[in-house]
């Protein structure tokens, strides 16, 4: 999700030692990511049918 930019972080120093925590939050809408994620499940989908109705002219 980072790497589509869905999300964002940063480290927040804290008093203690130690690591640093991170605060991560989502940069888009849950609403909209699922939007993205059904139209790229859609169009995989679409791809795959075309292939089996290529698939089937060659076999008759």
């Amino acid at each position: 999700m980072a790497g589509r930019g869905w999300v964002t972080s940063e480290e927040l120093r804290g008093e203690k030692k130690g690591r640093p925590e991170k605060k991560i939050a989502l940069a888009i809408p849950v609403r909209e990511i699922m939007e993205i994620i059904g139209a790229e499940k859609e169009a995989g989908v679409k791809d795959q049918l075309s292939l089996v109705k290529k698939a089937r002219e060659y076999a008759r």
